[in-house]
């Protein structure tokens, strides 16, 4: 996480350094009834220097005091105010019970749906055209007598297709052959 807002961090001295009027300016127009005088540049360093000095004694201190583990005597963890700052005034507990389980839930139904429909229809789609595949792969065969046989059904089929989608509009089946110029 350090690694991770270092450039943020950097930003934000850099736009602290470089934009700090601008900043000041939006200060004086959000609360402009605060008024800030620094008189000359002594007080100023005296104030940022005082400032940073306090920060680095308010890490010092804690780094001294939480760097030891420190032991809760029994009696205190105990208690009902410990016990509900320790569980996180029992949010997890009942976000895990009420929300994460029923939604797991419907999580592992959804999932079985997926698997027997979703999944078994692609599966069944490219079975289709995997079986079909697999059993016309003769048709290609290199032989000319084969490929001349599946030209002559392919021309007999459509000849069949052509008959039976223009049959309702030609007066006969002859009419129809005739105007193909195969009688």
């Amino acid at each position: 996480m350090l690694w991770g807002m270092l450039p943020l961090a950097i930003l934000a001295v850099v736009a602290g350094m470089i934009f700090k009027t601008p900043y000041y300016e939006m200060v004086t127009q959000v609360l402009p009834a605060i008024e800030y005088h620094v008189h000359n540049h002594t007080v100023f360093w005296i104030m940022t220097i005082g400032t940073q000095l306090f920060v680095i004694a308010a890490i010092a201190f804690a780094y001294k005091k939480y760097a030891k583990a420190v032991k809760v005597d029994k009696k205190v963890e105990s208690g009902l105010l410990y016990q509900l700052l320790y569980n996180q005034y029992f949010i997890p507990q009942f976000y895990e019970e009420y929300f994460t389980k029923s939604y797991r839930e419907l999580s592992d139904m959804m999932w079985k749906i997926d698997q027997k429909v979703v999944d078994a229809s692609v599966d069944g789609v490219a079975n289709i055209f995997y079986n079909t595949g697999k059993k016309t792969h003769t048709m290609q065969d290199g032989n000319l007598s084969t490929m001349l046989r599946w030209m002559v059904i392919g021309t007999v089929v459509l000849l069949a297709l052509a008959a039976a989608f223009t049959l309702g509009q030609s007066e006969s089946v002859v009419e129809l052959l005739s105007g193909l110029g195969v009688i």
